[in-house]
């Protein structure tokens, strides 16, 4: 992440800052200098404060962006036209996921502030660009293990946290907000209570201070983990096989809410009992559902062609 923030330091915050040192020095205006003048005293950029703030504003505008990107090209493309019928949305939810999404994801980023300083700082594990290390220091296999691990890891952390996330207390508290969603859509992947999303991303920040990975491949993965989050939420958009913890296996989580834990597998939701199996018999993936579903499906857009040439006919009369 520290990449990232690099960046934003180097193109945007940085001469920003110098420009308005500038301003200070060069003006006429007494006013304008006060006013202005505080930034010669600017906090370097290896100031905490600085690397801070600089953190917050990207991890919200980042969020804000992939969540935008990911939750509506997926919403449009994938959940609108493929969804499950039995699986469809309250009036007006849509709206209420996105409202709680844009309120959750600034805050998040205030918690997760900390990690990327740390990672800035050089406290993580981290490698490549700007540390000692490249990619061939540690070459092709141990950068692929890496990822093995990541997954491995983040999905045995993550299924333990979410289980602990349903117990009474916590539930109440933190978790009941996410589960407002009984049939969510993509748009509610990241509507959360602040704190239950930022505990849930904890494992992903802990496993780079823990285990040594590359700078992109970590950020590659952050990518993927929440274009994850927004594909598991979109009802059916994929059939997986049965030991991958895909979309429909999360819409029996928020269905029937004590089963199916997990992020990327079904292994540890087969080790705590806590599997609801989406092939089984009348499920979502069972042959015959989807047969049923399919015929739904076709039958509702035929239902809607029909109802919007009534209402041209009607206007054209």
């Amino acid at each position: 992440m520290d990449l990232v923030i690099g960046a934003v330091e180097d193109f945007f915050v940085a001469p920003s800052a110098a420009f308005l040192s500038e301003c200070a020095r060069n003006s006429t205006t007494g006013l304008l200098v006060d006013d202005c003048s505080a930034f010669d005293g600017y906090p370097d950029r290896e100031a905490i404060p600085r690397q801070f703030l600089v953190a917050t504003i990207v991890f919200t505008l980042g969020g804000l962006f992939f969540y935008g990107l990911f939750s509506g090209v997926n919403y449009v493309f994938l959940y609108d036209q493929k969804g499950n019928l039995d699986h469809r949305p309250e009036p007006g939810q849509v709206w209420r996921e996105i409202e709680m999404s844009l309120k959750a994801i600034p805050q998040m980023a205030v918690l997760t502030a900390p990690f990327i300083v740390a990672e800035c700082r050089g406290y993580s594990k981290l490698y490549g660009p700007g540390t000692a290390d490249g990619y061939m220091d540690y070459g092709h296999a141990y950068n692929l293990l890496s990822v093995v691990l990541f997954i491995a890891f983040t999905d045995m952390a993550i299924y333990w946290i979410h289980r602990w996330l349903h117990s009474k207390f916590f539930y109440k508290w933190l978790h009941k907000d996410h589960h407002i969603w009984k049939s969510p859509t993509p748009m509610a992947s990241h509507a959360f209570h602040p704190i239950d999303g930022w505990v849930q991303s904890v494992p992903y920040h802990i496993f780079v201070f823990v285990v040594p990975m590359h700078k992109v491949v970590f950020l590659s993965l952050f990518v993927f983990v929440n274009l994850w989050t927004v594909a598991i939420h979109d009802g059916i958009s994929f059939e997986p096989p049965s030991w991958v913890n895909g979309a429909a296996h999360h819409t029996y989580h928020h269905k029937d809410f004590n089963y199916n834990y997990g992020q990327y597998f079904t292994f540890w939701d087969w080790v705590g009992g806590s599997l609801r199996d989406p092939y089984a018999e009348e499920r979502l993936l069972h042959p015959d559902v989807m047969k049923r579903n399919a015929e739904k499906k076709r039958q509702s857009d035929l239902n809607l062609r029909v109802l919007g040439a009534q209402v041209v006919a009607k206007k054209l009369q």
